[in-house]
C-alpha cells in the first residue's frame, strides 16, 4: 500500500469516526506502526504537527475529488454526520484543511505527555487506545 494510501486511511478515521461519540475502532499494532512510520517523514522516531500537517494535505487532496479545498458529505461518502457537524466548525457544510488540521490537533494534544510538541509512538499508542 502507497504511503498516501495509508494517510488517507488514517486522515479518512480521525475525520469520520472519533467525535460526536462516534468511536472509530483500534487499529492493530501493524497498521498502527505502517501509520507511524509513515507520518514520521524524518525518520526520527516523533511525529510533529509539520509532519501531520504534510501528511494531512495529502490525504485531504486525495479527498478532494472536484479540488476545491473542501471536503463535502459527498466527498467522503458514507461518514458519522455528528463527526463531520464536530469538525465543520463554521457550520457551512464542508470541510476547509484549517478545520480539519485544527480537529486533529485537538484530539492528539492531550497525549502529548512531556508536551514536547511531538508524539511518539509511545503517545500514539495511548491516543489510539482511548478512541
Amino acid at each position: 500500500m502507497s504511503r498516501l494510501a495509508l494517510v488517507a486511511a488514517a486522515a479518512s478515521i480521525v475525520i469520520l469516526g472519533t467525535a460526536g461519540g462516534g468511536y472509530a475502532a483500534t487499529v492493530d499494532e501493524t497498521v498502527l506502526m505502517l501509520n507511524f512510520k509513515a507520518a514520521d517523514s524524518n525518520g526520527d522516531g516523533y511525529v510533529t504537527e509539520d509532519e501531520i500537517a504534510a501528511d494531512s494535505a495529502a490525504a485531504f487532496s486525495s479527498l478532494d475529488k472536484n479540488h476545491d479545498g473542501f471536503l463535502t458529505p459527498d466527498e467522503l461518502g458514507p461518514h458519522d454526520a455528528a463527526a463531520f457537524a464536530a469538525i465543520d466548525t463554521d457550520h457551512d457544510g464542508k470541510l476547509s484543511f484549517v478545520e480539519v488540521m485544527n480537529y486533529k490537533l485537538k484530539l492528539l494534544t492531550p497525549f502529548d505527555a512531556n508536551h514536547d510538541g511531538r508524539w511518539s509512538i509511545e503517545e500514539v499508542r495511548a491516543f489510539d487506545a482511548s478512541r
